[in-house]
């Protein structure tokens, strides 16, 4: 099947990620009729619009006009609905609201208006790497890769070094090619603006791709045009823009970037081998069916950004661990909520390879953060993230220490302390309850099952017990009444006092999310 994708309006949140709502046309069904279809973000490289798309994709040269534009400035342009144009841009019957959802980018060049996708410009600049792009709609999740920073400059030579954690996956801080591109987003200010641009635009699940400018001010490209009267659509660009990348020098530290293990005998042990991703990005159709006139072809690079000069990558091994012998089991295992993997995806498109990726994402505002005090929010927002990685659905409650309790511990600042009670629905009913640690008093988190008096009793007796003792949980009251442990808070990790209070809050968020993931998965 051949189809021609006319436009992809937005992108919608669905309860397995990000989709592209792409308005099509089947080439081979003729007279020609539109319909809509979908594809998963990360597919964006491979879906340029007013191109026929058949396994690979090529287009007849006299179709369509390829142009090269050299902007001086970029960012003198307006972003606005594709029904504001002056002309019809469809030559058949397209739905009406594909010209208001349609978002494009209008700017003057050499005396002709010169319009662009807002898609086809974040497929260019963000969406070319599909292990990056089922991220970019995702807040903070980039971001959340990083454990520790640092940049400085030596003898004119900029550095870069990233701690990486382990919720990054391993063959991800081993790929030069998303490494490269992960550092240019999120440190390449203009870049990382736009795209913050656009994340900030999602409304009720929906994104346009909308930004206020664009992230290069000079820009230079090839594209595939269509002319019309009074201007010029750019349907696809079709050579990679060029951009300085902001480090010379980059140096990456991540749990699998590890010394070579040895054996007993002092000889290095075998492991699979991890393999980067392909340098080549095949978007041609190679196949010739016999008997078939065979047509002229223009290929189309990759989307994406080329860098003028490519920076020095080290990678810092750390010493293998030697091996243990498995641990006893622990309590933990009682609550075990669900099988759950970090499963792997198959685009199945040539060029493409299976990475990581974690599922069932969902961002949809659980928690009222008005009502919530301040040391609880860290946790809050923890409990979101598990919930969006293992598609999980939850209830909350606030706690308040009754007024029963005249402990000193009961109170923060004049004000009752208060606990926030997390509930997963599985059987049985699994809890967390947090205590508010405003006043930089930490204590752990509880998790408790199979409760066996009445819910509100029991929390009477347990925070009293509990600001009695000053912070300390009665485990042997809790043995007596349900299943229950503590899980420990994470330790702070690298020079906390250099970092922003939003970093902090970050990577403790991460981390005490997938602490939790490791106890509830199994």
């Amino acid at each position: 099947m051949s189809i021609e994708i006319f436009s992809i309006p937005y992108a919608q949140l669905k309860k397995d990620g990000w989709y592209l709502q792409s308005l099509e046309i089947d080439l081979s069904i003729k007279p020609y009729t539109t319909r809509y279809n979908e594809y998963p973000i990360s597919q964006s490289a491979l879906l340029p619009i007013g191109v026929k798309i058949d396994k690979g994709i090529h287009i007849d040269k006299a179709s369509r006009s390829i142009r090269d534009y050299k902007f001086k400035d970029f960012s003198k342009g307006t972003i606005e609905p594709l029904g504001s144009l002056s002309h019809k841009v469809y030559p058949i019957d397209v739905p009406n609201e594909i010209y208001t959802d349609t978002m494009v980018y209008s700017i003057m060049y050499q005396g002709r208006l010169t319009i662009f996708f807002a898609f086809e410009l974040f497929r260019q600049f963000l969406g070319f790497d599909s292990r990056i792009c089922r991220y970019l709609l995702e807040p903070n999740m980039l971001e959340m890769f990083i454990d520790d920073e640092d940049e400085t400059e030596i003898d004119g030579q900029t550095f870069l070094k990233l701690d990486l954690s382990s919720t990054m996956q391993g063959g991800l801080a081993k790929s030069n090619d998303f490494i490269n591109h992960y550092i240019l987003l999120l440190y390449n200010k203009e870049l990382n603006k736009y795209w913050k641009e656009i994340l900030n635009t999602t409304d009720n699940g929906i994104n346009h791709f909308e930004f206020k400018k664009p992230p290069f001010k000079k820009f230079s490209c090839s594209a595939q045009i269509k002319k019309y009267e009074n201007f010029d659509l750019v349907l696809n660009i079709t050579r990679k823009v060029e951009v300085d990348f902001p480090f010379d020098n980059v140096e990456i530290k991540h749990p699998s970037i590890i010394e070579t293990a040895k054996n007993s005998e002092g000889k290095p042990k075998h492991s699979r081998m991890e393999t980067d991703v392909p340098k080549k990005f095949d978007f041609e159709d190679q196949e010739q069916t016999p008997n078939t006139k065979k047509t002229s072809q223009v290929s189309i690079e990759r989307p994406g950004l080329k860098f003028r000069k490519k920076p020095k990558v080290k990678r810092v091994k750390s010493k293998a661990k030697p091996d243990k012998p498995k641990p006893k089991k622990i309590i933990f295992e009682e609550f075990k909520l669900m099988d759950i993997k970090l499963s792997f995806k198959e685009p199945g498109n040539k060029g493409d390879v299976s990475v990581p990726v974690l599922t069932d994402f969902k961002d949809e505002p659980s928690f009222d953060f008005t009502s919530i005090p301040s040391g609880l929010q860290v946790f809050c927002n923890a409990i979101s993230l598990l919930a969006r990685i293992m598609g999980l659905n939850y209830k909350y409650e606030l706690i308040e220490f009754g007024p029963e309790i005249k402990s000193s511990f009961a109170f923060i600042n004049g004000t009752r302390r208060n606990a926030v009670l997390i509930t997963f629905p599985s059987q049985p009913a699994i809890h967390l309850l947090e205590i508010d640690s405003s006043d930089e008093r930490f204590i752990s988190t509880l998790i408790f099952k199979d409760l066996t008096i009445d819910k509100s009793k029991f929390f009477k007796e347990l925070l009293s017990k509990l600001a009695t003792s000053g912070g300390s949980w009665d485990m042997e009251y809790l043995k007596s009444v349900c299943v229950a442990d503590k899980i420990r808070h994470p330790k702070k990790l690298g020079d906390y006092d250099r970092l922003s209070k939003e970093k902090i809050d970050q990577s403790l968020t991460k981390r005490i999310a997938f602490n939790l993931l490791n106890i509830l998965s199994g």
